[in-house]
Parts: structure tokens; sequence; C-alpha cells
């Protein structure tokens, strides 16, 4: 899968294409002469090294190019230790930055947005050292109770303060890149805080699911040239939304849904969860991508995506359409090795694991007889079924084998005459290859080893 969508990737270029008006930022840092200021701009989160110049002997310099630059987050960085945020929105073909030795006291021209935030960071920085402090304060566990008391009072007036201050510069400067910016950065609260009963968490927990991008605009493309707007959406996935593969998928959809007002915000969307999904290495999360792709890829005209792109996603949805992480297993009926017949929703099992293999296969002749004595001899009396399904058409091989690996006290079976299609509902693309199902005969694990099964297994009598 990885191979075939790592192209994906590269389309992320095309999805910049704008009008090329240019950008041009005077420099001064007197006190830093000859010295390399490096400007960035940020990509998922992180910022990468846009251009450079290298000062001259009285501090000055230009960075400038003809490309455009979008509307959003950028940083001057030199070393050792100064860093300036800057957020550029309209023109920016006319700023010029003077750095003095003390931070608090640069200025800028041509970005107001930029003037707007250092000025917040300077009014707030006082109030902001002393939170921390009193943080740290509270850290202390030799505290007596009436200190505790105090410090967190002190702490809770504090911080309401520079909240107060926040929103109130959000609203004196509506309509701005700097106040959009930074509502972006405000925390949506659950209506419970805390929850005092299980509702009141689950409640919280729906809430969040609806409105954690209430603050921001998905729409806005700026966001996306920002250093957090990122962290939002992972944050989003591995804290808000529960983890098992449906509501994940579930999710992603309905996250790019929330973007299709704006073409550069959906293709970027669209983009980031499919291929974080079709590169992940957890299971379960084919389902998020193979979700993105009927929603938004197939029979959708999509530019970024080419004939052989989309020919390599189809190729791949088809091996996991009828067999993804919680999907009712498709039904096989096989020929059982000594006569007879078997269906997969025939045998009576808490559990049962479908485990594709081929006799002519090095891997297989190693992990068949691993399962055998490690997993199913210890689990077999708990109700737990193992379905080997031969997928070689030489029966003699195949009688030989399980001979051979004393692997007869199980349910051998294969589709002898390719009666039933089992490669067209499972993804036998690379042997060995096991599912496990529940007694519903819902798959809950595919793809795993040996020794994943066992502890799967292990976790599911234990409790957890």
């Amino acid at each position: 899968m990885k191979s075939k969508l790592t192209a994906l990737l590269c389309f992320f270029t095309l999805l910049q294409a704008t009008a090329q008006t240019g950008y041009k930022i005077e420099l001064s840092v007197p006190e830093q002469k000859e010295q390399i200021v490096y400007f960035a701009s940020y990509w998922d989160g992180k910022p990468y090294v846009k251009d450079s110049v290298r000062l001259s002997g009285k501090g000055v310099g230009t960075i400038s190019a003809d490309e455009d630059l979008p509307d959003g987050q950028y940083l001057i960085y030199m070393k050792p230790d100064i860093v300036l945020d800057l957020l550029l929105s309209g023109d920016k073909k006319d700023i010029k930055i003077n750095i003095p030795h003390n931070l608090q006291k640069c200025t800028i021209e041509g970005s107001n947005d930029t003037r707007l935030l250092w000025q917040y960071a300077a009014d707030l920085q006082k109030d902001k050292e002393d939170l921390d402090q009193l943080k740290q304060l509270l850290e202390d566990s030799a505290l007596s109770d009436n200190k505790r008391k105090e410090l967190s009072l002190k702490y809770n007036r504090l911080f309401d303060k520079i909240i107060s201050h926040t929103y109130s510069d959000i609203d004196t400067h509506k309509g701005t890149w700097f106040a959009t910016y930074l509502q972006g950065l405000q925390s949506v609260q659950p209506p419970h805080i805390p929850p005092k009963s299980r509702e009141e968490a689950i409640a919280n927990e729906v809430y969040l699911k609806d409105h954690y991008f209430d603050n921001l605009s998905l729409t806005d493309p700026r966001f996306w040239e920002t250093s957090f707007f990122s962290l939002l959406i992972d944050d989003y996935f591995n804290n808000i939304i529960r983890h098992d593969p449906d509501s994940l998928a579930n999710a992603a959809s309905r996250l790019v849904a929330m973007t299709q007002g704006n073409e550069l915000c959906f293709n970027k969307m669209l983009m980031r969860l499919f291929n974080n999904a079709a590169h992940s290495k957890v299971m379960g999360m084919e389902n998020t991508w193979a979700k993105l792709a009927e929603d938004y890829i197939f029979e959708k005209d999509i530019a970024w995506i080419d004939s052989t792109q989309r020919e390599n996603i189809q190729a791949e949805y088809a091996k996991i359409q009828y067999n993804r992480i919680g999907m009712l297993a498709h039904d096989l009926t096989l020929d059982l090795l000594d006569g007879g017949q078997t269906s997969i929703y025939g045998v009576d099992a808490n559990y049962m694991v479908l485990y594709f293999y081929d006799p002519t296969c090095g891997h297989c002749s190693i992990e068949a007889p691993l399962l055998h004595d490690e997993f199913y001899k210890k689990y077999k009396s708990t109700g737990v079924e193992v379905m080997a399904i031969n997928v070689n058409h030489d029966k003699t091989i195949w009688e030989d084998f399980v001979e051979r690996k004393k692997l007869t006290d199980w349910i051998n079976c294969a589709d002898v005459d390719y009666k039933s299609q089992y490669w067209m509902f499972y993804d036998v693309s690379g042997t060995p290859m096991l599912y496990l199902l529940d007694k519903e005969r819902k798959i809950i694990a595919k793809k795993i080893t040996e020794k994943q099964l066992i502890d799967i297994m292990e976790n599911i009598y234990s409790g957890n």
C-alpha cells in the first residue's frame, strides 16, 4: 500500500499555485553584523527554512523573492536564540523589521498583524512569567493546605486576567488576521468542567467531537500555514475521537466535509488524512483511507490525483473492500481435508482464526506449527477454532504438509475447485494471512503475527 500511494505526497506543490506577487522583507539587526538570518514557513506544524540572508557589516539585509507568499504565520530565526513569529497577510512587498538587543522593542512596518502579535506578547509577558512561577510553586508536595489554597487563588485570578486580555484583543481587532489567529489558538471548553457524573463526561465527549474546531474556520487556508493547526488535527484524533476504526474513519470524513467551502483547504485536509491513514502501521487505519476514497475520490474529479494513482487506490481498495476491521466476515464454503465441507458460519466457536497459507511457502512452514503449538493448543479449550485454509491446488502437497507438521486436530480446509472466490473477499496477496473473528464473525484483527494474536487473546481473556 505504502509504495503505491507515496506519490500522493508529491502533488502537494500543485496545491500552492497562486498569483505571483512576490515578497520583500528588509532587516536591520545592528548588533548581529554579518550573521545569517533564516526565514521559515510552516508545514505540518514544523518550521522549514524558506530563505536566508547574511547581514552586512552594518547588520542589514533583505529577504525577497518573486514567488507568492501565502498568508499565514512565519518565523525569523538567528542563532543562537533570536526567534520572532510573523503574521503576514495581504501585500508583503514592503516589510521592514528592526531587531534591537532588547527583543521586546522590535518594530515592524508593513505588517499590522505582526505588530499586534508582538504587542500582545509584550503586554502579557510579565503575567505569563508570574503564572509559570505560581505553577512551579503549586507542584511542591510539601505545601500546606492553606498555602496551596492561597497560591491556587492567585493562579486562577492571573489565568482569568490573561484570558480576559486575550478575548479583549480578539474583539478589538476583529476581522484582522491577528484576531483570527489568536482566536484559533483558544481551546474550546466542554459544558461540564469538571464532569460530575458519567453522563456529564459523555456529554463533554460528544460536545468536543462536534465543536472542537469552533474557534477557527476550516475553510480558512491561512491556518495551514501556522505552527499549531496540524497539532490540533492530531489532538482531535488522538484525544477526542474514540480509537475504534469506524469512529476514526467517520471523523476523518466529517472533517474533510467541513472544508468543502474552500478548494485549497479541502485538498489539503483530504490529502493529509488520506496519506496519514494509508501509511499508518496501526491496524484498522485502512478503514479511514477507504472511507475517504469512497466519499471523496472514487467517481470524483480531483485534479491532483492522476489516472495511475486512481487505479492504484482502486486496486488497494479492492483488497480490503469486504474485510475491514468491524465488518462481518464473508462466509466461505470450503472442502475439508478428510472429506465433506465446512463453512465459516457453520462452525461453533467463540473466536475463530482464518489462517490462509500455502504449504510451499517457506514462511508458512515456520509460522503454521507455531500457530498450532503456541496458540491453538493453549486456547482451543476456551472455544477458539482455527480454520487453516490452504490456497495451494495440489492436494498431495497439502496432505503431506498437515501430517508432517502435525496439524491434524484443527480445521484443515481448502477451496480445491476455486468455487468460493475467497480471494475476492479476503486479502490473500501474501501468505500467511491471518484474520481473527469474534463469535458473530465480525473481523476484530487482521494481518497479524502469531505473537500479536496471542497478545490480543490474552487481553481479551484478562478483561483488558
